[in-house]
């Protein structure tokens, strides 16, 4: 596996196409899609600065990460997601992915975010925006905190519990 440590990576589609790498402490900034098309991907507190990080990835793991503001769209027509203590400060993130797992995450503009998704897993996660989850199914929640209007609508198959 390829490892790149506190890089920064800057342009449209900069790492376009990546496989089996891993990310650490590395920056994406200036560029649209940088990791569009890729797979098998760690990424260990990175930072992530503008539009359509991971589109049509599959097999991503990240752990620590923050997404700006900008970052917006995030992660689209992806697959087997799993985000743990990361930080999303950009709305409309996640949508028409699969078997996404969320765990530890807050979300500051939730916004549009998990449209249309399917098997998606919630641990201890907020969120705060409108339309949160809307037409997804398949949804395993323990531990979220929502603010906003009209949230899961459209949803099918949704579960909430919590371990006492």
């Amino acid at each position: 596996m390829q490892k790149f440590i506190e890089q920064k990576f800057i342009g449209e589609r900069a790492m376009f196409g990546a496989k089996d790498a891993e990310f650490e402490r590395c920056g994406f900034t200036a560029g649209e899609s940088p990791l569009k098309h890729s797979s098998n991907l760690k990424l260990n507190e990175c930072v992530f600065a503008y539009k359509y990080p991971l589109w049509y990835a599959s097999d991503v793991t990240l752990n620590g990460g923050y997404l700006e503001p900008l970052a917006r769209a995030g992660m689209w027509y992806s697959a087997n997601l799993s985000f743990k203590d990361a930080l999303i400060n950009a709305p409309k993130s996640f949508r028409k992915s699969s078997q996404i797992s969320l765990e530890n995450v807050n979300f500051s503009d939730a916004s549009e975010t998990l449209w249309g998704c399917t098997g998606v897993r919630i641990k201890n996660v907020f969120a705060r925006g409108d339309y949160f989850g809307a037409n997804s199914e398949n949804l395993e929640i323990n531990g979220l905190n929502l603010d906003g209007n009209y949230c899961f609508d459209g949803c099918k198959n949704a579960v909430s519990y919590t371990h006492l």
